[in-house]
């Protein structure tokens, strides 16, 4: 059998969803807003909550989610699908993307608009990785408000 033509993961690694899930209850159960130090200040939390579920890093690289394996524009659409179900907030999302990926060399607390902007990149043309989703991803706010995108 052929060996992969890439370290990364096509779906989460064994426990990466469950890990991404638990950090993310955390982090959009407290009351972290879209400010730079909140943002960060968000991040160790969420580490804690994602190391109870799972330890062991499938990062091999920058580019390599620590819990997924994914690289970093796949789990960024993985994120806004699973999101459909999860419903957190665009905080929370942004804590997520700079927990699996704390090397990245975007700094994500500084751009938080990303979240929004890579959305809709990832509803009109897939996001650089897949097609386009069928039914258009949302944002939420905390509490599972449905708010316009």
């Amino acid at each position: 059998m052929p060996l992969s033509p890439s370290p990364y993961f096509e779906k989460p690694a064994a426990g990466g969803r469950e890990a991404i899930h638990e950090a993310g209850m955390v982090v959009d159960a407290s009351s972290v807003n879209d400010t730079t130090v909140s943002l960060r200040s968000a991040v160790p939390v969420a580490r804690a909550a994602a190391d109870g579920v799972k330890w062991q890093s499938e990062s091999l690289r920058r580019d390599m989610g620590r819990y997924t394996g994914m690289r970093i524009a796949r789990f960024q659409n993985w994120l806004y699908e699973q999101n459909r179900e999860w419903h957190f907030s665009d905080e929370a999302l942004c804590v997520l993307w700079m927990l699996e990926f704390p090397d990245a060399k975007c700094d994500y607390a500084v751009h938080f608009e990303y979240i929004d902007g890579v959305r809709r990149e990832y509803n009109r043309n897939g996001h650089r990785v897949d097609d386009r989703p069928m039914v258009p991803c949302v944002a939420y706010r905390r509490r599972k408000e449905l708010y316009a995108v």
